[in-house]
């Protein structure tokens, strides 16, 4: 049997050679570099899509609200009793419909309430709102303006203006960047 040589050169050193320590120093601090960048974009995206969450929620929150307290109040006959944060009013059959906002609890709450007791029920309409007011305004409009005239009593009011405003804090520290604010007028439309 015959064995042939191919090749009679040996391995010289920088054959065997790896990188060297300056190599792995700098090829290490560039990955870290750029692992670094890629954490910094991950969490400022994170905080950034759960702060555009938190807005979306709070405002389809604040609509459905607002949604409920038109529906529910149009249809009254008249207005019983009236505050800046509790209104009350009373259908043709006798039925009650009261909301009432708590500064302290940061809700507001539509209590209905038939002709028995039994048949009251609480909703809260709204969570963290920080702070909620309601106007009551007359039948007729100033000549000549699209303002309306403050109703005195709430045997004159036809027209109520509910404004609130409402914020959830963001990774445990209270943002501006979800904050809802919501305006609207209602007319009661049985109110003669």
């Amino acid at each position: 049997m015959e064995c042939k040589i191919t090749s009679t050169k040996s391995v010289t050193r920088r054959g065997r050679a790896a990188f060297t320590l300056m190599e792995m120093v700098v090829t290490g601090s560039i990955g870290l570099l750029i692992l670094l960048s890629l954490g910094a974009v991950q969490m400022y995206s994170s905080r950034s899509f759960a702060a555009q969450y938190n807005y979306v929620d709070l405002n389809n929150q604040s609509h459905h609200a607002l949604d409920k307290i038109s529906q529910m109040i149009r249809p009254t006959a008249r207005m019983t009793a009236f505050a800046t944060n509790d209104i009350t009013f009373t259908y043709i059959n006798g039925n009650t419909i009261r909301y009432t906002y708590s500064p302290t609890a940061r809700t507001l709450t539509q209590i209905a309430s038939g002709t028995n007791a039994a048949s009251t029920t609480n909703t809260i309409l709204l969570r963290g709102c920080d702070w909620l007011k309601f106007s009551m305004y007359q039948r007729n409009p100033i000549n000549g303006s699209f303002n309306q005239v403050v109703a005195t009593n709430v045997a004159s009011c036809k027209l109520l203006q509910v404004q609130w405003s409402c914020s959830r804090s963001l990774f445990a520290k209270q943002t501006n960047e979800t904050e809802v604010m919501e305006s609207a007028k209602i007319v009661i439309r049985n109110n003669p």
